[in-house]
């Protein structure tokens, strides 16, 4: 099918601004050849720096085919076998049930099937990432379903993935990562910690940016507010999201995949571990997912399904397989359709948006010769939402509950809080005001303002995150004992 390419990055750029994106880089590829590879905008905003193909960006859970494909070159070499119990490898592992902790396998934790609960604040507590404290606090994670039954994405069964091809190996994740993908496929621009990313020097890197000034709407419905530069996020040595590339480098790995695992004439990995990872192992329900916002604007497609650290989707009548990532202040997204050899990737240095997977299935549709404006789609449907969730915050501030004050001093609310899931919280009172902290980060530091009796609302101080409730609980003397954050744990008090 013919298409002009200017079409394509006139489209993109026009899009970029509409979003409020000071920058991104897209790539598309057909038959192994490069139809489009450049970068639009700036790196960071209020400068002039363009963003261009060799430009650093964050890929957050793209990362997660990555850590697949280490383990699949490692089945390739006979080291373990995908169907292969965690307990074999970590005897010391623990689920929240002894039955599913001897039971669960290497293929549960790459399709996300063990049904656990999300836990990404664990991830961004600490300023250095500690895989084996996160592995440990996973006995503690609660099931959101029968174990197998339903579709549950998590971070934590990627390091315990990785920690899985370490122990085989007698090698660190970060270092499988270099021997078995960077070096053998040539990505010089690609590292796996943002450590490594100060060490190598260079200076064409993206700047993060998120959307600070959203009030009480929630983080993912204020994709089109203007932006603002916020710090790199450090994840560590972080086999579900740590790597960082460049859109040159990301589209090598894409044709490896449209290649069935053979780079320029060798074998990183068997076409059959290639189709072990792109073949759907767990299907996917409505409202199982957070792609379900993506789903709003009337896709084309019938299944959505998780293979080993890809998504798998039909659409249009054609096998689509593909990931997004998201860490805050980047976002990315990468698809591929082996049927029809094309493929497209998608980096944007801006946290919370839609634009990115709207992006792709408009590089796909016009490879298919079909006109489809998926990215104003989009924000019509984000409009929408947002005006919904404004008129219910609107609502609920205009009818506060009656301003019981709270039954005891602001002193007796201080103090530590723990939960063996999420660790410490404490409550300070710091100039006649209570003082949230959560972790090592700035990121959960926050004030509490008083709602009701002894529910308190937290507004955290950088704004990414936005304010949620937080309620104290008493025993019968009236003494505090924990306190519970919405929609997160509770926390007892020691």
């Amino acid at each position: 099918m013919k298409f002009s390419t200017t079409q394509i990055e006139s489209y993109i750029g026009n899009a970029l601004q509409e979003w409020n994106i000071p920058g991104g880089a897209v790539a598309f590829i057909q038959n192994d050849e490069l139809i489009t590879c450049r970068g639009y905008g700036v790196r960071e905003l209020g400068k002039t720096d363009p963003v261009d193909e060799n430009t650093r960006f964050a890929i957050g859970s793209c990362t997660k085919a990555f850590t697949a494909a280490i383990l699949g070159a490692l089945v390739d070499e006979g080291k373990f076998g995908w169907d292969d119990k965690i307990v074999k490898f970590l005897p010391g592992f623990k689920l929240y049930d002894p039955w599913v902790t001897n039971q669960v396998t290497v293929r549960d934790m790459l399709c996300h099937r063990t049904s656990l609960m999300r836990s990404i604040r664990i991830m961004l507590r600490d300023r250095s990432f500690d895989a084996d404290d996160y592995i440990r606090r996973m006995e503690f994670l609660q099931p959101v379903g029968e174990f197998r039954t339903r579709f549950a994405y998590g971070n934590p069964q990627y390091i315990v993935s990785a920690r899985v091809a370490e122990i085989v190996t007698d090698q660190k994740w970060k270092d499988l990562v270099s021997n078995y993908i960077f070096e053998r496929l040539g990505m010089t621009s690609s590292v796996s910690t943002y450590q490594d990313l100060l060490k190598s020097g260079v200076s064409n890197i993206a700047c993060p940016h998120a959307n600070l000034d959203g009030g009480l709407v929630p983080a993912e419905l204020r994709a089109l507010d203007a932006v603002q530069p916020i710090p790199w996020p450090d994840l560590g040595e972080n086999a579900a999201g740590s790597i960082i590339s460049s859109l040159l480098d990301m589209t090598t790995w894409m044709k490896l995949f449209l290649n069935d695992g053979n780079h320029q004439g060798k074998s990183i990995f068997s076409p059959e571990v290639a189709a072990e990872m792109t073949s759907p192992q767990m299907v996917i329900k409505a409202r199982e997912s957070e792609m379900d916002a993506i789903y709003a604007v009337g896709l084309p497609s019938n299944l959505l399904a998780y293979g080993l650290g890809w998504y798998v989707m039909d659409y249009r009548g054609y096998k689509m397989v593909f990931h997004p990532g998201q860490v805050n202040g980047f976002v990315a997204a990468l698809a591929f359709m082996p049927q029809l050899k094309i493929g497209g990737m998608i980096l944007l240095n801006t946290y919370q948006t839609l634009l990115h997977p709207m992006l792709g299935y408009f590089l796909i549709d016009t490879c298919l010769g079909i006109e489809r404006d998926y990215s104003s789609e989009m924000q019509t449907l984000l409009r929408q939402w947002r005006a919904g969730a404004e008129q219910e915050i609107n609502q609920m501030m205009a009818t506060p509950p009656t301003r019981v004050p709270p039954p005891i001093s602001p002193e007796q609310l201080t103090g530590r809080y723990v939960s063996n899931l999420f660790g410490e919280i404490t409550i300070n009172l710091e100039d006649d005001q209570l003082v949230h902290r959560y972790g090592e980060t700035e990121l959960y530091t926050a004030i509490l303002n008083h709602w009701q009796e002894l529910t308190f609302m937290v507004e955290y101080d950088n704004k990414i995150n936005p304010p949620e409730f937080l309620t104290f609980f008493p025993d019968e003397q009236g003494r505090i004992t924990s306190l519970s954050v919405k929609d997160v744990d509770v926390f007892r008090r020691v």
